[in-house]
């Protein structure tokens, strides 16, 4: 064992006063009723417990005695967890019941939840029971057990946990962590909190905050908040299996923060800053992610501004860490690279598209994924957007010009930041085919301001450049608006396209973008292939285009040329499908 395992080990297992908790175990197993109570002493619970296996066992242990919390396998001999619900609804008793079973469907535990279960927890990920049994608890106030909770150890105005509950809930967590997990520390800053307290007092800023709690808190049952301090809250999620899945979850929390807040009759918009660091990657100890967390949300602050995010990397506490703002000398420290974009019937290179990375003169080079913000907006550091759109234009003018006639470039730019006399400035100065010029924009840009994103794309459109919409389906729904945006090409985000094979979800919902982008008369591309079986099925289901790396790394621009010598140019990624 490590010696930071060791750490979290004792910082799980480090006992706390608390409330004799009762917890009666449906367990057709008497090894496991036993582990399931020994995991939870050594969490720090003090429990009394009584294993039942059968209705007629329940019902009399029911009214025998008073029940804090009923802990039920689901597949039992001659009985489940199904039948214990029904059970303790016909008793009368109003006890948050949890499911914790090795072999339960989907459908089967939405189907208890519907029916009264508080949670559904895989056997063996411990780490996520306590948390769901606590928010049960507090749920249930008139127990005893949920009065201690609610009144030592949860914040009393949000009621979130307080830093000492959470901060054991994540050493917990992190103890659980599987080896191909990743867990993602966020720690989030708001800006306009104190002029809030200011202007309307204590009362409004209280509620505010209540707010953001329960927007952070919303949804899934694994993901862990806490308000720290003042206007600062941390969000600790696990379950992650790539550093892309980290960074979208990330751009989600930060756009879901940016909507507006209501204040009797007012919208307020509180503009948040938000750090993360990764484990195992970051680190495995929770007050070492803080720490780096924390560190990233002052960079972002610094250097992307508000309603950002930024991932840590290692280096940032040092000086030339603290001094990385992009300034005046931004096309020194920014390099591109970019990623062939595969006409899926023909074979040909339709496009390539710009990655923006940070070359620090004293870090080195700084990938998207440790940067996600900076790769995903280059608009967010003032000129860097200008830069990026005005390099790749003019490389796509010279590859143009070397025998590469009609390759496309794709550049992300910030909707809400980039305009019209700019892009025109560009196009004249490369002297670049407008109809080569992709200009992406993230599905949330589209959803946030739907009546401005319209204006300013509509405006950009009208110098011939195509639009895309990335990270199609992860956002709200915009279909509503799509038909009357300005767009061409609609771009299938790579977390679906990684279970288009094994998941029929995934699968599902990767048709139906197929299906939506033909019937609109867009051009579809899938990102993030990954191996011959995606694209075959992507192209059996109609998708246009892809890229990933199944066809190709990203490729420096000097490389392009050689890479193209054996290939094609595929035009049809200008014209809209059949």
């Amino acid at each position: 064992m490590t010696e930071q395992h060791q750490k979290i080990d004792n910082a799980a297992a480090e006992p706390r006063p608390s409330a004799m908790l009762r917890v009666l175990i449906v367990e057709d197993s008497e090894n496991d009723a036993a582990l399931l109570a020994a995991q939870l002493a050594r969490a720090g619970r003090r429990i009394i417990h009584q294993r039942v296996d059968s209705a007629a066992a329940m019902r009399d242990a029911l009214f025998a005695a008073e029940w804090d919390i009923v802990i039920s396998d689901h597949v039992m001999p001659g009985f489940s967890s199904s039948s214990a619900l029904q059970v303790l609804h016909q008793s009368g008793r109003n006890i948050p019941f949890i499911i914790y079973s090795g072999c339960i469907s989907d459908q089967a535990a939405a189907a208890a939840c519907r029916d009264g279960a508080r949670s559904c927890i895989t056997k063996g990920h411990f780490g996520e029971l306590v948390p769901a049994m606590e928010q049960a608890l507090c749920a249930a106030p008139d127990t005893a057990a949920g009065k201690l909770l609610r009144l030592d150890e949860y914040d009393r105005i949000t009621g979130l946990p307080g830093r000492a509950l959470f901060m054991r809930r994540v050493a917990q967590r992190l103890a659980a962590i599987r080896a191909d997990e990743h867990v993602a520390v966020c720690f989030i800053d708001f800006a306009r909190l104190a002029r809030v307290n200011q202007t309307f007092g204590d009362a409004a800023a209280d509620r505010l905050l209540a707010q953001i709690g329960r927007r952070l808190r919303a949804g899934a049952t694994e993901t862990l908040v806490s308000r720290l301090d003042g206007d600062r809250f941390v969000l600790v999620r696990g379950g992650f299996s790539t550093l892309q899945a980290v960074q979208s979850f990330a751009q989600q929390t930060i756009d879901m923060l940016a909507e507006c807040s209501a204040h009797g009759g007012l919208q307020l918009q509180l503009a948040s800053s938000m750090g993360v660091s990764v484990a195992p990657e970051d680190g495995i100890v929770p007050d070492e992610l803080m720490r780096h967390a924390e560190t990233a949300m002052f960079h972002c602050r610094q250097l992307l501004g508000r309603n950002g995010f930024l991932f840590y990397f290692k280096g940032m506490e040092d000086d030339a860490g603290r001094s990385a703002v992009l300034g005046g000398d931004t096309q020194a420290q920014l390099q591109l690279a970019y990623q062939p974009v595969i006409a899926l019937d023909s074979g040909g290179v339709i496009a390539m598209q710009a990655l923006a990375r940070w070359q620090h003169p004293e870090l080195g080079l700084i990938s998207p994924e440790r940067l996600a913000a900076l790769a995903e907006d280059p608009g967010a550091g003032g000129r860097a957007g200008e830069w990026v759109l005005q390099e790749a234009c003019r490389q796509a003018a010279a590859w143009h010009a070397t025998g590469c006639a009609g390759l496309g470039v794709s550049v992300n730019i910030s909707a809400s930041r980039f305009r019209q006399p700019a892009l025109s400035r560009i196009l004249g100065e490369s002297r670049v085919d407008p109809q080569c010029v992709i200009l992406e924009v993230s599905e949330s840009v589209l959803v946030r301001d739907a009546g401005e994103a319209m204006h300013t794309l509509g405006i950009l459109k009208r110098t011939g450049v195509r639009i895309a919409v990335g990270d199609f389906g992860l956002g709200c729904s915009s279909l509503g608006y799509l038909k009357h945006f300005p767009v061409d090409v609609l771009k299938i985000d790579s977390s679906f396209v990684a279970g288009i094979i094994g998941d029929a979800r995934d699968a599902a919902i990767v048709r139906a973008i197929i299906d939506i982008g033909r019937s609109l008369g867009l051009s579809v591309l899938a990102e993030g292939v990954e191996n011959a079986a995606q694209a075959a099925r992507l192209r059996e289901q109609g998708c246009g285009s892809a890229q990933g790396f199944f066809f190709s790394a990203p490729v420096a621009a000097a490389d392009v040329p050689g890479f193209m010598a054996c290939r094609t140019v595929d035009k049809s990624g200008s014209r809209q499908p059949r």
